[in-house]
């Protein structure tokens, strides 16, 4: 695997493919240093399906101490150096804390299709972080939560949804037995409130499909085929959302060492 595709598909979080209505809409949304310092962060919305750059936004969707707004010291572009069709946004440090957050591209099609993908940024300075910046899970399911602290410190924690505090829960791991989907939201945990003040929280996304495992359709009583590979069956029209890397209708096929997108038409470098 080339150096380029490694340091995006090994370091980087992306959110692929997002089915609308039953009609693919091919966006990735590169979160290039998701662990932010004192340096630009940026977002790469990779996608050739825009009617126009003005059809591309960039949001945050969530409020985790630091309001809802989105950063105010941003660059907007063109994808650079790797010139990927799509809109680029590079945060400079001048805006603070609200560099971390969960945020968004969503775009309209020229056939006004919608589509949107997430991912999340935190503060490198975070002594708690998430073992997945996105976890994806079925209704009924019984779902764990799991936080893990690089200092190796101990003692409670606090956790929070949607910006509320779960009471009662207090250590590394939050379980929900028999998820619904309104448990589908944004998750934080830390120890103090001044490290959330400080945008030093942990901070994940939680996806609750609609149906039951391996089920879709309006009554979720479709059976999906079986999607490899970490690929998601999309509770509307049983097809496979593809993870980064691979394609297929089951995401059997690998994009080789240097593709990705829906069909592995984008190329991490110039290498082969």
């Amino acid at each position: 695997m080339s150096g380029v595709c490694r340091k995006i598909f090994a370091a980087v979080f992306l959110s692929v493919i997002n089915l609308v209505d039953a009609q693919r809409v091919d966006v990735t949304l590169v979160n290039q240093f998701p662990f932010v310092t004192d340096a630009d962060t940026i977002l790469k919305c990779v996608t050739d399906e825009a009617a126009s750059a003005r059809d591309i936004a960039f949001n945050v969707v969530a409020d985790v101490g630091n309001g809802a707004s989105y950063p105010n010291q941003v660059s907007a572009s063109n994808i650079d150096p790797e010139s990927w069709p799509g809109r680029q946004n590079s945060i400079a440090p001048g805006s603070g804390n609200s560099r971390m957050n969960v945020f968004s591209c969503s775009l309209q099609t020229s056939d006004d299709r919608t589509a949107g993908v997430f991912t999340v940024k935190m503060a490198d300075a975070a002594l708690i972080r998430p073992k997945l910046l996105t976890q994806t899970v079925s209704v009924q399911e019984k779902v764990v939560l799991e936080m893990t602290d690089i200092s190796g410190g101990s003692g409670p924690v606090i956790w929070r949804k949607d910006g509320s505090i779960i009471s009662g829960q207090t250590g590394l791991s939050l379980t929900i037995d028999g998820v619904g989907t309104q448990a589908t939201g944004v998750f934080e945990c830390y120890r103090t409130e001044e490290q959330r003040s400080a945008a030093e929280q942990a901070i994940m996304r939680l996806i609750v499909r609609g149906c039951p495992d391996k089920k879709w359709g309006s009554g979720c009583d479709q059976d999906c085929r079986e999607c490899e590979n970490g690929g998601v069956c999309n509770p509307a029209d049983g097809r496979c959302m593809c993870p980064p890397g691979f394609m297929g209708d089951a995401c059997d096929e690998a994009c080789g060492t240097n593709g990705f997108g829906m069909d592995c038409e984008y190329k991490c470098s110039d290498e082969d």
